[in-house]
């Protein structure tokens, strides 16, 4: 077993994996999945990498919403220390966001840190609007905004060029065409 870890590490290094040499939990050629978990807070929500390679977090209630996107302002910070830096740098891997009823209101803009971000699902919360940095989000596939108040469509929305799926059914919309004829007008 050692020495198929080993391979893999030397493998990994020399193909330039991203992680080798830094999560010894974790092989891009085996695909094992891991857990980060902060160290230096347990509040903190785990960061999940799967064995097809996306990377997940399920933020469950506000509170750890709150939490999460607290530890991000923070390391981004210059007083930012490694545990909060580090935080950040597997957050910036994130593929996967679920927060399913947890009385969301709304979405901090430091969302746009999540770059690689290619599923977010916030459906059964409160939001009203989306951070004007969601346009950011390249690689945004499918969005699930469904049982939340808009009552426009997100021009936020129409702008992603990647985006395949989205859902926003159950929402106060009067009419649900009014954000993207807005936006139209506007371009």
């Amino acid at each position: 077993m050692k020495k198929i870890f080993v391979f893999c590490l030397i493998a990994a290094y020399l193909s330039g994996c991203a992680y080798a040499g830094c999560f010894p939990d974790f092989c891009s050629l085996c695909r094992e999945p891991f857990e980060y978990k902060s160290k230096s807070n347990e509040e903190l929500p785990a960061i999940h990498y799967d064995a097809v390679g996306d990377v997940l977090v399920n933020l469950h209630g506000k509170e750890s919403f709150n939490v999460f996107f607290e530890e991000i302002r923070l390391g981004m910070g210059d007083g930012a220390t490694k545990a909060q830096r580090d935080y950040l740098k597997h957050a910036r891997r994130i593929t996967i966001l679920g927060c399913i009823y947890s009385g969301i209101e709304s979405i901090p803009e430091e969302i746009v840190q999540l770059k690689k971000l290619r599923i977010m699902d916030f459906r059964l919360n409160k939001l009203v609007a989306l951070p004007k940095g969601v346009s950011k989000l390249l690689k945004l596939e499918s969005i699930n905004l469904s049982g939340n108040n808009f009552n426009i469509y997100p021009v936020e929305v129409s702008i992603l060029s990647a985006l395949v799926k989205h859902k926003i059914n159950c929402n106060l919309l009067e009419n649900p065409m009014n954000g993207i004829l807005d936006f139209k007008k506007t371009k």
